[in-house]
């Protein structure tokens, strides 16, 4: 207890001692809306669909939910998506991306792997559907990049991820 009021009273005894600065304080304005930046266009950060959720429903299905209605060819087109292997260095099972290495244009799903469509018409949630079963037990990641509203610019840009384990 001796320390702590020694301890306060050292603290009380330099704030009390040190010189107030208020008129050089200063502060830059901020934006109200922050942005993206992408090669193709300024975005709104309000404005780029997010990824909200991914759920294994079946030995072979993934659904996952967008934060809105998103670009049905976007998002129904596999080399927009990416399946991260977690725990090994080449990507096995159903991953395109071994553990340490980066998503590009070159290993992203491809319609021979997966079918992806929209779940009963909805803009906002789609199944990915996959030709082999996802392992039980592994664990991968999911990434998602260029997905946009209807009639938006080209975003370069990624739209969130999401770790999963196969649990079939």
């Amino acid at each position: 207890m001796k320390k702590f009021i020694s301890s306060f009273l050292i603290f009380c005894t330099l704030m009390i001692t040190q010189p107030c600065f208020h008129d050089d304080v200063s502060a830059r304005p901020t934006e109200e809306n922050p942005t993206i930046r992408s090669t193709f266009q300024t975005y709104d950060q309000n404005s780029i669909p997010r990824l909200l959720k991914s759920e294994q429903i079946s030995a072979n299905q993934i659904k996952i939910t967008y934060d809105r209605d998103v670009d049905k060819n976007l998002a129904e087109q596999p080399t927009n998506y990416w399946i991260k292997d977690l725990k090994n260095e080449e990507p096995e099972g159903i991953a395109t991306v071994g553990q340490n290495c980066e998503v590009d244009k070159n290993n992203s799903l491809t319609r021979d792997i997966v079918k992806i469509e929209s779940k009963n018409g909805l803009g906002s949630v789609y199944i990915l559907t996959f030709k082999n079963n996802i392992p039980k037990g592994e664990q991968y990641k999911l990434v998602i990049y260029h997905v946009t509203v209807e009639g938006a610019q080209p975003y370069n840009g990624d739209n969130g991820a999401s770790m999963f384990a196969g649990k079939y």
